[in-house]
């Protein structure tokens, strides 16, 4: 409670925070810190009690099992073709036939490195150090777990270290090493999503965060639960804007230059239906 008090504190000191609405029933803001060290971090936070308001799994190639495969695409033309208003990077991913290519080309075969669930079918295979996000057939009901996700599940996307969970910091995440970050974490009492995408690998303007940080934050903000998902050049959100797809945070997509945004694999998102 110490520790946490002392992230409180430093957010209320060193932060400044832009706020927007980019649609019913979602927040939008941008805060830049000092200490500990710089950053920048972007929340987009949903209100799923919001009418038309709901979350969004990219699709998986029906013919695969384990690993489940999908198509690289730039992350902003797959929010477009979806029909997506928000769009967060989701699992860790290889190249098929080239693992040690670092940046996939659109149309690329890839597999991904953990569990997704695409209209209630399941593919992928459980890894010790990979969790999941997912969310019921009942469309309400969120959840994490580094098991299988249950049978019942309708949507998922996997990801890497549960960094809270039931309301406590996770066991044995990171509290050293720092990296652009992407995170996601729910509240099924609230009905909210928050979305969070920390800015890396930028000496003097936004230097990363550890997974520990996640966790603390996430918490602050009143999650209960949250799950890391791939960091990294992948870090990205994205939502849609006037019609066009607007890349809210600085990625250091190809060769770690600022600005730049790589093709992803699968992601997690929010539709957004209005009358």
């Amino acid at each position: 409670m110490i520790r946490l008090g002392l992230v409180l504190l430093l957010s209320l000191v060193c932060a400044h925070a832009e706020t927007e609405s980019p649609g019913p029933g979602l927040t939008l803001e941008t805060e830049t810190r000092t200490a500990p060290r710089p950053m920048r971090l972007h929340w987009l936070t949903a209100d799923l009690n919001t009418p038309g308001l709901a979350l969004a799994f990219s699709p998986v190639d029906p013919t695969s099992s384990s690993p489940a495969k999908v198509l690289a695409a730039k992350p902003t033309e797959r929010l477009l073709t979806l029909g997506w208003k928000v769009l967060l990077n989701g699992d860790a991913f290889y190249v098929i036939g080239d693992e040690k290519k670092r940046y996939p080309a659109v149309g690329d075969l890839l597999a991904l490195q953990g569990y997704a669930v695409f209209e209630g079918k399941r593919y992928g295979q459980r890894s010790p150090n990979n969790g999941t996000f997912y969310v019921l057939n009942d469309r309400k009901t969120m959840g994490i777990t580094y098991d299988a996700p249950p049978k019942n599940t309708w949507g998922a996307v996997g990801g890497y270290r549960i960094v809270l969970h039931d309301g406590k910091i996770g066991s044995h995440i990171d509290n050293t090493r720092l990296h652009p970050r992407s995170v996601i974490g729910f509240n099924n009492a609230t009905r909210q999503v928050y979305f969070l995408v920390v800015d890396g690998r930028q000496p003097g303007r936004s230097e990363g965060a550890t997974e520990q940080e996640l966790g603390e934050w996430m918490l602050a903000r009143g999650a209960t639960d949250a799950l890391s998902l791939d960091g990294g050049g992948s870090s990205v959100l994205i939502i849609e804007q006037d019609g066009g797809a607007r890349v809210v945070n600085r990625p250091v997509g190809v060769w770690d230059q600022p600005g730049t945004v790589r093709c992803i694999g699968n992601a997690v998102g929010l539709t957004l239906k209005t009358e």
